[in-house]
């Protein structure tokens, strides 16, 4: 299949409260298809869920040095709060096997969580209180795109504080002004939004309507999007704080639009979705990475969204991908079941490579882990995948002295100079029989 080539710019189920009570028309903002338009905190550093026969942090080896502090603000509440659990969880077993490994420079991994609640305010002030007072290193999160890049202008950059998100998306995070301090562990939107036009295109829709949520996500994959589909499309921005979306439908069904493209999360995407089958004004949709979502199927019916498709950047591939397949098997043994939602390989991912990064670069220091990351996870050095042995193996290697290339289980985490990952795989998916089914995985590359 062919390679998109583009450049840089291109736990118990947390609460899922409704929308607040508030009906609102947000503005429309319409667009041809070539061009665009434009609580409370809890913090931790283990998990009840992670045995205590496999806690390993007496593994770790006399210290040598500071110890590896990380932080990590995940999404528990909130529009997101479907993928915060198994997202955790991911980190928390990366730090189990790198003190498995002897820990970072002698010393155990500590690693302590905060909840953003899906809210850029609430994140921000989630991770300086990890900063200010649990000493953080690095930290990892936030999930979403509009978190990640306030975040990085207040905390990451000025503090110079390492931050990997394992899933903010938005192409607007390869231009901002960041020093160099912020990574993300899965593909651009860049990628994703030429993926999701040819599907459109491939269902034979040629008027498409786009419901996009007025965030740096939806707005970033919307102008992706557009830009790639040689159809007409028209869209609105759409407000997360709704409780409806009717009059919003309505303008959109206006021109009589084949189908409903879905840029948002599942909490608003299911009062969208919801209502525009009550209406009867939409039956087909596409949806992309923020609605790939058991929750949706479940709050809006699996019958109802049957057959339907969206777009997702992959992880990995099938399970058959050595990595993928090591942390699938890994996860499965710490927890006593798979991961149900995306973030938990990015949030494993993030931590590993920061792990490896301080080895490296023989410090806890900000600027060292920020310089080292790209030498040990996309490196020239020999090649190490996820699991607790090839980890032990990879910090073994660079005690040695030799070089590596740490190779993911949610993505290449091969970076670029923006700290975006440079090659990988979007996934076009379907819900079919009340689950999400994988149909093929398109390549791309993206500029260095």
């Amino acid at each position: 299949m062919p390679t998109l080539m583009l450049d840089a710019a291109g736990v118990p189920k947390a609460p899922n409260p409704r929308l607040p009570t508030v009906a609102c028309f947000a503005a429309l903002a319409f667009a041809a298809s070539t061009a665009f338009a434009g609580g409370p905190t809890t913090a931790t550093s283990t998990s009840a869920d992670i045995p205590a026969a496999t806690s390993a942090t007496a593994a770790a080896g006399p210290a040598s040095g500071q110890a590896l502090v990380l932080g990590s603000v995940l999404d528990f509440t909130g529009a997101l709060a479907e993928h915060g659990p198994d997202a955790r969880r991911g980190a928390e077993m990366a730090v189990l096997h790198i003190n498995r490994a002897g820990g970072v420079l002698g010393a155990p991994v500590e690693i302590h969580f905060e909840d953003g609640g899906t809210d850029a305010d609430v994140t921000i002030d989630a991770a300086r209180r990890l900063l200010d007072e649990r000493g953080i290193h690095a930290l990892v999160g936030p999930m979403g795109s509009e978190s990640t890049l306030r975040v990085a202008a207040a905390i990451s950059a000025p503090r110079g504080l390492p931050t990997v998100s394992p899933s903010a998306t938005a192409p607007e995070l390869t231009h901002i002004e960041d020093d160099g301090f912020v990574f993300r562990a899965t593909a651009s939107d860049a990628a994703q939004g030429p993926v999701l036009a040819r599907l459109a295109a491939e269902e034979g829709y040629r008027r498409i309507a786009v419901a996009y949520r007025d965030d740096a996500y939806g707005r970033g994959l919307y102008r992706s999007f557009v830009e790639h589909f040689d159809g007409d499309a028209k869209g609105a921005a759409i407000d997360p704080e709704c409780s409806t979306y009717k009059a919003e439908l309505r303008q959109l069904a206006a021109d009589r639009a084949q189908a409903l493209v879905v840029l948002s999360f599942p909490l608003e995407a299911s009062v969208l979705v919801g209502e525009a089958i009550e209406l009867d004004l939409f039956d087909k949709f596409l949806f992309a990475d923020g609605v790939r979502s058991l929750d949706l199927l479940q709050e809006v019916g699996a019958e109802a969204l049957e057959g339907m498709k969206g777009t997702s950047p992959a992880l990995r591939g099938n399970a058959d991908v050595e990595s993928r397949k090591a942390f699938l098997q890994g996860f499965q043994e710490v927890f006593g079941r798979l991961p149900r939602t995306g973030p938990a390989p990015g949030t494993y991912d993030a931590v590993i490579c920061l792990g490896l990064a301080a080895e490296a670069a023989g410090s806890v220091d900000g600027a060292a882990i920020r310089d080292a990351l790209p030498r040990v996870c996309g490196g020239d050095g020999a090649q190490f995948t996820a699991g607790s042995d090839q980890v032990r193996d990879a910090f073994a290697a660079l005690r040695d002295g030799s070089s590596i290339n740490y190779d993911g289980a949610g993505s290449t985490v091969d970076w670029n100079a923006a700290g975006d990952v440079m090659r990988g795989l979007i996934d076009v998916w379907q819900y079919r029989g009340g689950a999400i089914a994988s149909l093929e995985q398109i390549p791309f590359k993206l500029g260095g």
